[in-house]
């Protein structure tokens, strides 16, 4: 399953105003379609959304699921970016 993200709200860590220490990054994995930024969901008993603490693991994750040839992506998030992912086009996300 995929969530849609306006492309302002998928904006990249590390940026100014950081609340996390510049170290600790999260990775969703993710694609651009039509001008939006689709977030992938998962189903495990209810709709989930996979965070990755590293940028290995979301890319061996996609290798695993055979995604990469669809776009799909590791995306570096910060907290903000995680709470606007959940609040609007994941809000069935457990």
């Amino acid at each position: 399953m995929a969530r849609n993200v306006a492309p302002e709200e998928a904006t990249s860590a590390g940026t100014v105003g950081s609340t996390r220490p510049q170290g600790r990054r999260w990775w969703l994995i993710s694609r651009c379609a039509d001008s939006r930024r689709e977030v992938l969901t998962t189903r495990c008993g209810a709709v989930t959304l996979s965070v990755f603490s590293f940028e290995e693991e979301a890319g061996l994750f996609l290798e695993l699921k055979g995604l990469t040839p669809d776009g799909w992506r590791a995306w570096e998030i910060r907290a903000g970016e995680i709470t606007s992912v959940l609040c609007d086009p994941c809000v069935r996300v457990a």
